[in-house]
């Protein structure tokens, strides 16, 4: 049975691929409008388009289950100076947090309730060399990559690289910080899921989080608390 502070520390995650998103832009505000016409590069334009309307999209459906009601283009993404996205609603920020994350035209965000730090992360699987192991990863992550079987060693290398990734942005830091810093500490993976703990060196906090696979992807999810549930939004 699900505690109350559980229940209290309730994040929703929610996926979309580039082929949902409209091709007409009236659910964009003219802010968002003035943004998207600085990207030149159509990858680029359709990561940041693809991004948006997957967090609009989860507002409106988490804000659905409360019976509440606003209108899609008085939601604002907009990046903030550290350059983590954060939710304005007609013109305020909102205390929500939110984390996105894109890869090979499929996005994933993450919504929390209470302000505490969050972050989500999407990876196609795929291998990862030794060089770039080295590099990112800690000695015992190396080992635990090393000592999977062979077959399975791109899901993990791609698991442990997504974990740090979304611990990242929780901590609203990108790469400016060594990713060695950002360990795995512990791992328990079930079929396609699981759950792992993060500890980040430099303070010694300790971020939760949850993972699963799907269609050659890896999602992580993690949160800067004890105990919480993860709900997809429908």
């Amino acid at each position: 049975m699900d505690s109350s502070n559980d229940k209290k520390n309730e994040v929703f995650y929610f996926q979309q691929i580039l082929d949902d998103v409209p091709q007409n832009l009236n659910w964009l505000s003219e802010n968002e409008i003035a943004v998207l016409n600085q990207f030149r590069v159509t990858k680029r334009r359709n990561e940041w388009l693809l991004g948006r309307w997957t967090a609009k999209q989860a507002i409106l459906r988490l804000f659905a289950k409360s019976q509440r009601e606003v209108n899609v283009k008085l939601i604002e993404i907009i990046a903030a100076d550290d350059g983590a996205p954060d939710i304005f609603i007609n013109g305020r920020l909102s205390v929500y947090p939110l984390s996105l994350s894109h890869s090979h035209n499929r996005a994933v965000c993450l919504i929390g309730k209470n302000g505490i730090p969050l972050g989500c992360d999407i990876e196609k699987i795929e291998d990862r060399s030794m060089a770039f192991i080295r590099d990112y990863f800690t000695n015992d992550e190396m080992h635990r990559v090393l000592n999977t079987v062979e077959s399975k060693r791109p899901s993990i290398a791609n698991l442990i690289w997504s974990a740090k990734e979304s611990v990242l942005k929780a901590l609203r830091q990108g790469l400016r910080i060594d990713t060695r810093q950002i360990e795995m500490i512990d791992l328990i993976e079930h079929e396609n899921s699981g759950v792992f703990i993060i500890e980040f060196k430099k303070n010694k906090s300790l971020y939760k989080g949850q993972f699963f696979y799907s269609d050659n992807f890896v999602f992580t999810f993690v949160m800067n608390a004890q105990n919480w549930i993860l709900s997809e939004l429908k």
